[in-house]
């Protein structure tokens, strides 16, 4: 990035929320992007698919290795690989 004169993006909150969690991964997405495409020039290693596991939060009980906000990632590089995709609609996942 300080090579092409690019500013390192960071990793935000959404809007509107005041948690801190920062779950916009900018900079975590311009990591892997960056990974992926010295693998591919230096090594010719293309990837369609990448996925993540994150580790996050506190124990989710007394003694226990599961954590809160563990959670896992996927990312899609070659669209080919997407066969089809849903929007849900905010109804379908609201709390009454």
């Amino acid at each position: 990035m300080r090579q092409n004169r690019i500013r390192m993006p960071g990793n935000d909150d959404a809007r509107g929320t005041r948690r801190g969690d920062r779950v916009l991964r900018f900079r975590d997405c311009a990591v892997i992007d960056y990974t992926l495409s010295q693998l591919a020039q230096t090594e010719r290693i293309l990837y369609q698919t990448v996925r993540g596991v994150f580790l996050e939060g506190g124990p989710a009980f007394p003694g226990s290795e599961i954590a809160l906000k563990s959670h896992i990632q996927i990312a899609v590089r070659d669209t080919a690989c997407i066969l089809e995709f849903f929007r849900p609609k905010p109804r379908d996942y609201q709390n009454d």
